[in-house]
């Protein structure tokens, strides 16, 4: 057990040490994307009629007059300890404003993953346990159909069927104003309601999570689908699966405890992978549902040309991604103890 520890330490510090080179080519792209495209950013801040002299001290003021090097290292200090300056526009910290947008994102994220859980997993166990028949074809189908679909139609024939002609769902927002009469702790409106004991609050927080849940979650059940039935078909023809069933286990234990267990692995790679692209890919659902998060705020900020929090929100974005895919290469060990690096 100490042996055990002990590896998963050395194995855990090596994987946090990659992670440092990655990060920082993720720097030097969020940096020179902005810094190199065409355009004055302070000229959207200043009126119309501002003189050179109005320019050339704004540019001074925002740190644009400097040498690009310059500019980059500073950039590049600010970013070790997730300092990026204040916006541009809203005169505030860039990082305030992303954690204050953050719990937003993932919470919408997070939602739209269990979605796609709760249909593609059973979606994709029942086609390969009856591999060829209607069911499969079907399940199949459903799957090819949410990969296919846009997020951004999808959301809009979700708000106009479900939440203006049905009425069952509210078209927007996250919740209205004068729902919740408290803050926090953790931001994260379902778990707030719950820790404050507000069920009420609870399904009208939940109300507002459903249509851009399912909307961003639809493509990613079918992916889900489609890897969980590749997955366990492959599983199926291994031996033990045939040992197994030779002596005489029931269906329901060689699929759980076996052939489910033993396709977990693309399962959970395609999740941590796809949980990444939701948290980067929810700008449209966010916008279509003027859902206050970092998809939104970020189209905003591009709009505004607000550098400084165009730069926080990417770099929260990639990063983001980066240590999902590092907790999925952790947990391969605990799902299949046979993986050794």
């Amino acid at each position: 057990m100490k042996k055990w520890g002990v590896y998963m330490q050395s194995y855990i510090l090596k994987r946090l040490l990659g992670v440092i080179p990655v990060v920082f080519i993720i720097l030097v792209f969020v940096f020179l994307m902005l810094q190199l495209s065409p355009g004055n950013p302070v000229m959207l801040l200043l009126p119309e009629n501002a003189t050179s002299a109005d320019i050339e001290e704004a540019m001074k003021r925002f740190g644009f007059d400097r040498p690009l090097y310059t500019q980059f290292f500073d950039f590049l200090a600010g970013a070790l300890v997730l300092d990026f300056g204040n916006s541009m526009v809203y005169s505030e910290s860039v990082l305030s404003i992303v954690l204050e947008r953050l719990p937003a994102t993932l919470e919408l994220a997070f939602s739209a993953i269990f979605v796609a859980l709760i249909v593609g997993v059973p979606l994709g166990i029942i086609a390969s346990l009856r591999p060829g028949t209607l069911l499969d074809r079907l399940a199949s189908t459903a799957g090819l159909f949410g990969v296919s679909l846009p997020n951004f139609w999808l959301g809009l024939i979700l708000i106009i069927f479900l939440g203006g002609t049905l009425g069952w769902f509210p078209t927007g927002g996250r919740v209205p104003f004068d729902a919740l009469q408290y803050s926090g702790p953790t931001n994260f409106l379902l778990l707030d309601t719950i820790l404050h004991g507000d069920w009420n609050g609870f399904k009208v927080v939940l109300s507002h999570l459903i249509l851009p849940a399912i909307t961003l979650g639809t493509a990613v059940a079918g992916m889900i689908m489609r890897i969980t039935r590749s997955s366990m078909l492959e599983v199926m023809n291994k031996d033990f699966i045939r040992t197994a069933r030779s002596k005489g286990i029931n269906e329901i234990t060689v699929t759980s405890s076996h052939i489910f267990r033993n396709a977990l692995i693309p399962i959970v790679t395609i999740v941590g992978l796809e949980l990444g692209s939701v948290i980067g890919g929810s700008i449209i659902v966010e916008t279509v549902f003027g859902w206050p998060g970092m998809g939104s705020l970020l189209i905003t900020s591009i709009g505004m040309r607000d550098y400084f929090l165009v730069q926080g929100i990417v770099f929260f974005i990639a990063l983001t991604y980066v240590f999902l895919n590092l907790i999925v290469d952790i947990s391969y060990k605990f799902i299949d103890p046979r993986i050794r690096y």
